[in-house]
C-alpha cells in the first residue's frame, strides 16, 4: 500500500484537534477505531462544556466528529452571532447545540420519538433554540420511517425491503417552517434527513428559496438531481462519492 503523507497528516490532526475539543475523547476514540462496548444512556462532553446525553445503544458518537471536527455543516458558509439556523434532521442536536453556542437562532426538527427525548434535554441550557418533533417532506401529512439498524441517525423514509420496524410521524413541509415562525430570513439550512432531502426541495416554493441564502446537506445516492434543483437559485460544491457526501449552495 502506498503511504500517503498528506492523508496521514490530516488523520493525525484531527486526532489532535479531537483531543483539545472533547473532553470525553477516549470515547470518541474508541468508537473511531470500533471498540467502543459502552450501551445505554451516557453522556459526551466537551472541553468547553457542552454536554450531550445520548444513547449509546442507538446514537453514533461519530456525530461530533462529523460536526464538531471536520465542520462538514460549515464548509460554505461559517455560523456568526445572530442568524438564523434551521436544522432538519437534528437528532439529539450536536448541530443545533453547536450552532446555538455560536450565537444562532435555532429551529431544530427531528422525528424520531427517542432521539428528540434526548434533543429535549440536551437544549435545556440553550433559550436560543426552538424544537419539533416533526419530520420535514413535501407538505403537511403523516409519513413512515424504517429503523436502521445502526442507530436512530439512519432513520429514513427509504423502505430497504428488509422488514425492519417501521413507524409513523406527522411532517410539514419546509414552506410551513417559515409561516409558522415568521422566518423572514434562514442564514444557513442544514439538512440531514436520509433520502427525503429530494421531495422537500422538489415541493419547495420559489419564495421559499429567495429567503435561504446558504444550504449544507447530506445526500443520498441523489446528487444529480439536487444539485439541478438548487442550481438555478444557488453557487453549488459537493464532496463525497457517487452514493453519499455533502453538498454545499449559497446564493447567487
Amino acid at each position: 500500500m502506498k503511504f500517503n503523507a498528506e492523508r496521514t497528516i490530516k488523520r493525525l490532526l484531527l486526532l489532535f484537534r479531537g483531543f483539545i475539543m472533547f473532553k470525553d475523547w477516549p470515547l470518541w476514540l474508541s468508537h473511531r477505531f470500533r471498540l467502543l462496548k459502552k450501551s445505554g444512556i451516557g453522556m459526551f462532553r466537551m472541553r468547553n462544556g457542552a454536554r450531550f446525553i445520548l444513547d449509546f445503544s442507538r446514537n453514533n458518537p461519530g456525530t461530533f466528529q462529523e460536526v464538531w471536527l471536520m465542520d462538514l455543516y460549515e464548509k460554505n458558509y461559517a455560523i456568526k452571532n445572530g442568524d438564523t439556523v434551521i436544522d432538519i434532521g437534528a437528532s439529539i442536536g450536536a448541530f443545533s447545540v453547536l450552532a446555538a453556542r455560536k450565537g444562532a437562532f435555532v429551529y431544530a426538527y427531528e422525528p424520531t420519538p427517542r432521539s428528540f427525548e434526548l434533543l429535549k434535554q440536551n437544549v435545556v441550557p440553550y433559550n436560543n433554540v426552538k424544537i419539533f418533533n416533526l419530520a420535514v417532506s413535501g407538505g403537511k401529512k403523516v409519513v413512515t420511517l424504517e429503523e436502521a439498524p445502526g442507530g436512530d441517525e439512519g432513520n429514513t423514509v427509504m423502505d430497504s425491503g428488509s422488514g425492519r420496524p417501521r413507524f409513523s410521524v406527522s411532517a410539514i413541509a419546509l414552506v410551513d417552517i417559515f409561516k409558522e415562525n415568521s422566518i423572514r430570513r434562514c442564514d444557513l439550512l442544514k439538512i440531514d434527513c436520509e433520502g427525503a432531502e429530494v421531495e422537500i426541495l422538489e415541493r419547495a416554493l420559489q419564495e421559499t428559496f429567495e429567503r435561504i441564502e446558504n444550504i449544507a446537506m447530506e445526500y443520498h445516492k441523489n446528487a444529480e438531481r439536487l444539485i439541478n434543483l438548487l442550481g438555478p437559485n444557488y453557487l453549488i460544491s459537493k464532496t463525497g462519492d457517487r452514493d453519499n457526501g455533502y453538498i454545499y449552495a449559497r446564493k447567487k
